[in-house]
């Protein structure tokens, strides 16, 4: 049992990571299930020939852009037919936006507003 989680485990580090910037990132932890074609053509390209399932959505800081947020961010997904999904609890959603910037609650009040 132990061997084919380690291989699963192993399989997923590989092949199933999307590398994503900072707009996905924020698409992801504001919207609940956005469509592949709300996220970058970057992203769009790593998904287009994977099957459905588990993903890792991986977040780089550029160096040389000192002003976004700089520090990675690693999150879990699925990815469905025409969409992906963040599993990040809503508590932790706020966090990461906090941390990029975006006004939460400004966000939050035009939302109720509708």
């Amino acid at each position: 049992m132990a061997d084919r989680f380690d291989f699963s485990a192993l399989r997923l580090k590989h092949k199933r990571i999307v590398t994503i910037n900072l707009g996905d990132v924020k698409v992801l932890l504001t919207e609940e299930n956005p469509f592949l074609h709300k996220l970058s053509n970057e992203v769009y390209g790593q998904v287009k020939e994977m099957a459905m399932g588990s993903i890792v959505l991986k977040y780089e800081p550029d160096p040389k852009q000192p002003e976004t947020l700089q520090c990675s961010v690693v999150l879990c997904g699925w990815l469905g037919k025409t969409s992906i999904r963040a599993f990040v609890p809503k508590n932790e959603r706020l966090h990461y936006l906090r941390m990029m910037g975006v006004e939460v609650f400004k966000a939050k009040r035009k939302e109720g507003a509708r």
